[in-house]
């Protein structure tokens, strides 16, 4: 129909069922990498860990049900708005249905996006008093921040997901995970 998402007869013969599935994606990133390292300066000490992965896909399951347009009474993303009629042609987004049993909820590369990404995972400043209180050998102070920000061209909150937490055969599939939190912690440290 118009309107409808439209598949590839990946084995070419003339009919779109069950012979058409093949693999896509791939979760697994060619590398993975992480770098820590403490700057010091007279009393201050400075701790950095970047983090990142290259060369992995994520399943964007959350951007396929918030753009489905199969269960009108559910929110939905605002993407699906842009969804296709004959006045909108030119969209990724299928028409309006409303029932759950649709060709156009079957998974695709629509939905495959590159995982890679670059992570400032912790910065932490620390600032050494040294022994200023009697029976104090070291008063030190610090602040930290962690996820600090994250480049990639994935296009949900978070590209270090996996739904389905240990599950070794469904990574890299991403369903309404939670993001990562930027958080903000300071404290001092005694040494007696």
């Amino acid at each position: 129909y118009l309107g409808d998402v439209k598949y590839v007869d990946v084995n070419n013969d003339g009919a779109i069922d069950e012979r058409d599935k093949t693999v896509i994606g791939n979760p697994h990133p060619d590398f993975t990498f992480g770098f820590t390292n403490t700057f010091r300066y007279k009393n201050f000490d400075l701790s950095v860990f970047l983090q990142g992965s290259v060369g992995n896909d994520i399943m964007n399951l959350t951007y396929r049900n918030g753009t489905s347009n199969s269960q009108l009474y559910q929110n939905a993303l605002t993407d699906a708005l842009n969804y296709w009629t004959v006045d909108n042609p030119n969209t990724n987004i299928p028409r309006p249905i409303g029932a759950l049993s649709n060709t156009n909820l079957e998974i695709s590369d629509r939905y495959v996006e590159d995982g890679s990404y670059f992570r400032l995972k912790t910065i932490n400043l620390n600032y050494n008093f040294g022994s200023v209180i009697k029976g104090i050998s070291n008063l030190s102070v610090f602040g930290t921040v962690t996820n600090v920000f994250t480049i990639t061209g994935y296009s949900w909150f978070d590209p270090d997901v996996n739904a389905f937490g240990s599950d070794a055969s469904r990574r890299g599939v991403d369903i309404f995970s939670y993001p990562s939190s930027r958080t903000y912690s300071i404290g001092f440290k005694l040494t007696l």
